[in-house]
């Protein structure tokens, strides 16, 4: 992903009515896994929740894709971080700057509770480092 950001390259821009599905956010783990997920390039199609033998040529044989598939498998988070059933009004609504999802947490001072959420992205940076 280091690459891809000193690259500049992002995901797909679209024109959209609605400003935060328009694309053009960095690779984060989300974008990046979702495209190497992708099985349209073996040469299959989706169609009711299945997959079918496509009629378009396979860009990328099975046993690459395989091989891909238990990297992705073997490096999945190790520490997850899992969100509680807090009851925040926006949890799941609200995005940042870069479409990463916002999530509620909160902090306590002098016996007062301070609600706020926080940028999903910064998360996955500190999952990354308890690798």
């Amino acid at each position: 992903m280091l690459d891809l950001d000193k690259r500049g390259i992002v995901t797909k821009r679209r024109n959209t009515k609605i400003a935060k599905y328009q694309g053009g956010i960095p690779f984060t783990y989300g974008p990046l896994a979702y495209f190497l997920k992708n099985r349209i390039y073996l040469g299959e199609m989706h169609y009711g929740g299945k997959w079918f033998k496509g009629e378009h040529e396979a860009i990328l044989d099975r046993g690459t894709f395989e091989r891909v598939q238990e990297l992705l498998k073997s490096n999945a988070l190790k520490c997850k971080v899992k969100y509680s059933d807090s009851g925040a009004l926006l949890q799941g609504k609200l995005f940042d700057d870069k479409g990463n999802r916002m999530g509620p947490t909160f902090s306590s001072k002098n016996g007062i509770r301070y609600r706020f959420y926080f940028s999903t992205a910064v998360v996955r940076d500190i999952a990354t480092a308890c690798r």
